[in-house]
């Protein structure tokens, strides 16, 4: 998923359904991010930062490239 208006509909409407959010902030690739377990299913939010600016956002849920991110919490 590619973009902040995605992005940023897909955190609330997803986070609001489940029981059990956690979420710690992360350095991903030089970048600011966030490691999130919305229930069971860990994520990485990462942000590109222009200035002051999220200038673009990235949603990773692929269990296979989430191995060195420790569960939030």
């Amino acid at each position: 998923m590619f973009g902040a208006a995605k992005v940023g509909r897909f955190i609330p409407r997803h986070a609001g359904k489940c029981s059990e959010v956690e979420f710690r902030t992360a350095e991903v690739h030089g970048e600011a991010a966030l490691v999130l377990r919305l229930g069971s299913t860990g994520h990485v939010c990462s942000f590109e930062i222009a200035g002051s600016l999220a200038a673009g956002v990235q949603w990773m849920s692929n269990p296979d490239k989430l191995g060195r991110f420790t569960p939030a919490g």
